[in-house]
């Protein structure tokens, strides 16, 4: 066993609330003030705000876009129907026409003499009977409440913008792409909304 040498260690005993003492803060070591978090929070919440404005801006820009195509889209359909049986009609008709005129069962949106404005009129070549087109508004469609609630999303524009009838022979696109027509049925369909 050996001698010590020097003086034996010392130990010292601490109270725990001394190790709770505070010691004096480093300058750069304060954190933030109320003030300098109010300014963040502004920063960021204007930030948001901005951000939120311009993606909803983006998403108008959109749907903006996609009711364009779609418009176009469906004019050049319908022009095209419409060139088409022009094309194979021999007698066309386009002034002095009345929804009096107007006799086929099916074609009730053209009948009303009040709504109806005819625009067009022709014969097919041969025995089919003939096609005629007309305009109407879209408020006027439907005379019951109920078929407003029902279809009034079903149509772009509002109550004041108009749709395309057309009401003639049933037609089918064939295999080759050609319209095929159905003899002695007569079809009512809205080709065009929104004008």
């Amino acid at each position: 066993m050996g001698a010590h040498r020097g003086n034996p260690p010392s130990v010292t005993m601490t109270r725990p609330t001394d190790c709770l003492k505070r010691r004096p803060a480093l300058s750069g070591d304060s954190g933030f003030t109320l003030v300098e978090l109010m300014v963040a929070s502004f920063v960021a919440a204007l930030l948001s705000t901005l951000t939120f404005n311009i993606l909803i801006e983006n998403t108008k820009s959109d749907v903006r876009s996609e009711f364009r195509r779609r418009l176009h889209e469906n004019w050049n359909q319908a022009t095209t129907l419409i060139q088409s049986e022009i094309a194979m009609s021999d007698l066309i008709e386009s002034e002095g026409l009345s929804p009096n005129e107007v006799t086929a069962a099916g074609c009730d949106l053209l009948q009303d003499v009040e709504e109806a404005r005819l625009k067009l009129r022709m014969h097919l070549v041969g025995t089919l009977p003939e096609i005629v087109y007309g305009v109407r508004r879209i408020g006027s469609l439907y005379k019951k409440e109920e078929d407003k609630i029902k279809y009034e999303n079903q149509w772009m524009g509002g109550p004041e913008a108009g749709v395309l009838i057309r009401c003639g022979p049933r037609m089918n696109i064939g295999k080759n792409g050609r319209i095929e027509y159905t003899q002695g049925d007569y079809q009512q369909s809205i080709i065009l909304d929104n004008i």
